[in-house]
C-alpha cells in the first residue's frame, strides 16, 4: 500500500502522518486521531454527518469550505487546515465548554434542535462553513448551506428555528467580513487568528512528491473525488494518486475576447457563485442549486463532472447547449500539445471521452452571449434537488423577434452521451418562434434521442419528458411569445 507523509493543522495543532494519499479523511479522523464527533453515515457524501471544514491558503487569507470527510482524500490535507466539531470548542481542541459554545450550538439546544445528536456535528460544521464563506448573510442562504445534512429524528422545524434565531441577529450586518469578527462573535475559537501564519511553517515535502511523475505510471488523477472515491476508494489506496490541484492549472475564471475561461479544477460551488459567469449567464447561480448539495458542490469539480462522461451530467448538458470548447493538454512537459475540442465531439460513447494517454482536461471555454441571447435548463428527478435526474434539457438561442437566429438544444439521459440535438436545433434556426415551431422541433428531437429503460425511468417515460421539458423551457424563457393556455389545451387534447 502506497503511503505518503503529509503535514497539516488539525484544529489547533500541527500534525504529520504517513497515510495512503487516497485514504478517506473520515477514517483518519476517527481511527488515527480518535475524534469521534465526526460521524460515519453513508460514506457517499449524501447524509452530511461527517462534514468538516477544510481551510486552504489563498492569497492573503485562508479559504474555508464545508466538505464531507468521507469523500476527501488524505492528500488534500497537506499544507492545509482541517477543522472538526471538536475544533469549534476551546483552543485545546477539546469538546465545547458550556460557556464557550458557539451561538449555533446554544441555539440548537434552546430550540430543541438536538435529539439523538448524530447529525448535529455535521449541521454545525456546515453552518460555520457558511459564515466563513464571506457571502451575504440570510436565513435562506444558511438553510441552503445545510441542504446536504439529513436529520432522522429531531425534525427540521426546530433546526430551522435555531438557524433563523442566529442568522436574524447577523443579517443586519450584511456580510460577515473576516475571521476576526467571527472570533469576536463566538463562532470560532481564538486560535483561528493564528492559522494563516502557522500554515507557512509546515513542511511541504508531500506537496512536492504529490506531483506528476514520468515514472509514476500507476498514478490515478483525482479531482474532487465525489464519484471516484465512491466507485474505487479502497483500490486507490493500493497505488498513487495525482491531485488535479497539484498540477499548477489556472485557478480563477477569466475572460477572453469571445469567451469565459473556466479552470477544470474549479469547484461547482465556485462556478455557481462566480461573478463573471453570472454576469454573462444570469440565472446560473440558481440553476446550479439543483446540482447536488452544498457540501458536495464544494468538492465536485467542473472538469470531473465532464470527464466522468455521464449521459445525465448537468454541466455536460448545459455546456453542450452553450457551445463550450474544451482545452486539453499534457500533465507534464511531454510531447503532447495542447488542443481544443468541441464539447459534443469530446464524448465518444457511454463513459468514454476523447482523452489521450498523459492528457487531461485543463479548462473549459464557454462563449460570451451575443445580443438577443437566451438560455434555459430544466431537469426531472424524483426529488427536485440532490438527485440524479431521469432526463434533462437545455438550450441556448440567439433571438431577434420574431425569429430565432441560431440555436443549440441539448438533452441528458436520452442517449449514451450528453446529446446535441443537431436536427432539432437546425429546424429552429431562421423560423418564427410560435407554438407550431416548438411542437415541430419537439417532434424532430424524438427522432434523435435513444432512451433506454433503467431504474430512473422507462424509455417511453423519457420520451414524454423530452417533449415536456422543451415545452416548459420555451414557456419559461419566452413567456411573451408563447401562450401557455394554447399549449396546455393541445397537450390535454392529445393525451
Amino acid at each position: 500500500m502506497t503511503e505518503e507523509k503529509i503535514a497539516f493543522y488539525l484544529n489547533d495543532r500541527a500534525v504529520s502522518v504517513s497515510v495512503p494519499p487516497a485514504a478517506r479523511v473520515l477514517d483518519l479522523i476517527r481511527n488515527r486521531f480518535a475524534l469521534f464527533g465526526t460521524k460515519e453515515g453513508c460514506r457517499e457524501g449524501e447524509c452530511g454527518s461527517c462534514t468538516v471544514l477544510l481551510g486552504r491558503p489563498e492569497a492573503f487569507r485562508i479559504s474555508y469550505r464545508a466538505v464531507p470527510s468521507c469523500l476527501l482524500a488524505a492528500a488534500e490535507l497537506d499544507g492545509n487546515h482541517l477543522v472538526t466539531i471538536e475544533g469549534l470548542g476551546a483552543a485545546t481542541g477539546g469538546l465545547p465548554h458550556p460557556q464557550r459554545s458557539t451561538p449555533f450550538q446554544v441555539a440548537f439546544v434552546e430550540e430543541g434542535a438536538v435529539q439523538c445528536g448524530f447529525c448535529t456535528p455535521g449541521l454545525l460544521m456546515a453552518l460555520t462553513g457558511y459564515l466563513l464563506s464571506g457571502r451575504e448573510v440570510s436565513v435562506e442562504g444558511a438553510l441552503d448551506s445545510i441542504d446536504g445534512n439529513i436529520c432522522r429524528c429531531t425534525g427540521y422545524v426546530s433546526i430551522k428555528r435555531a438557524v433563523a434565531s442566529v442568522i436574524d441577529g447577523l443579517a443586519p450586518t450584511g456580510r460577515v467580513p473576516n475571521i476576526e469578527k467571527l472570533v469576536e462573535g463566538g463562532f470560532l475559537p481564538p486560535y483561528f487568528r493564528d492559522i494563516p501564519e502557522k500554515l507557512h511553517t509546515l513542511p511541504r515535502e508531500a506537496s512536492q512528491r504529490l506531483r506528476p511523475s514520468r515514472e509514476g505510471g500507476d498514478q490515478t488523477l483525482l479531482a474532487g473525488g465525489t464519484d471516484l472515491l465512491i466507485q474505487a476508494g479502497e483500490a486507490l489506496q493500493e497505488k498513487g494518486v495525482l491531485l488535479l490541484s497539484r498540477l499548477g492549472l489556472p485557478e480563477a475564471v477569466g475572460e477572453t475576447t469571445d469567451g469565459i475561461s473556466i479552470p477544470a479544477s474549479l469547484s461547482i460551488e465556485e462556478l455557481r457563485v462566480n461573478p463573471i459567469v453570472n454576469r454573462f449567464y444570469p440565472g446560473l447561480e440558481e440553476k446550479l442549486l439543483l446540482f447536488a448539495s452544498t457540501i458536495l458542490r464544494n468538492r465536485a469539480t467542473v472538469g470531473g463532472n465532464l470527464v466522468n462522461a455521464s449521459p445525465i451530467g448537468d454541466l455536460s448538458v448545459l455546456f453542450t447547449a452553450f457551445g463550450a470548447e474544451l482545452i486539453l493538454g499534457p500533465t507534464d512537459d511531454g510531447a503532447l500539445e495542447e488542443r481544443r475540442v468541441k464539447i459534443e465531439e469530446f464524448f465518444l460513447g457511454y463513459k468514454r471521452v476523447d482523452l489521450k494517454a498523459g492528457e487531461i482536461l485543463k479548462s473549459i471555454e464557454i462563449p460570451k452571449p451575443k445580443e438577443g441571447h437566451r438560455w434555459g435548463f430544466a431537469r426531472v428527478a424524483k426529488r427536485e434537488r440532490l438527485d440524479i435526474p431521469a432526463c434533462s434539457a437545455g438550450f441556448a438561442l440567439e433571438f431577434e423577434a420574431p425569429s430565432v437566429r441560431s440555436a443549440r438544444i441539448a438533452f441528458g439521459g436520452v442517449s449514451p452521451v450528453p446529446l446535441l440535438a443537431s436536427s432539432a436545433s437546425a429546424a429552429l434556426e431562421g423560423t418564427p418562434l410560435r407554438w407550431e415551431t416548438v411542437r415541430d422541433v419537439a417532434e424532430i428531437a424524438q427522432s434523435e434521442i435513444r432512451p433506454i429503460d433503467d431504474l430512473r425511468g422507462s424509455a417511453a417515460y423519457r420520451r414524454v419528458l423530452t417533449t415536456r421539458l422543451l415545452y416548459a423551457l420555451f414557456l419559461e424563457v419566452f413567456p411573451e411569445h408563447l401562450d401557455y393556455a394554447e399549449i396546455a389545451s393541445e397537450i390535454g387534447g392529445t393525451e
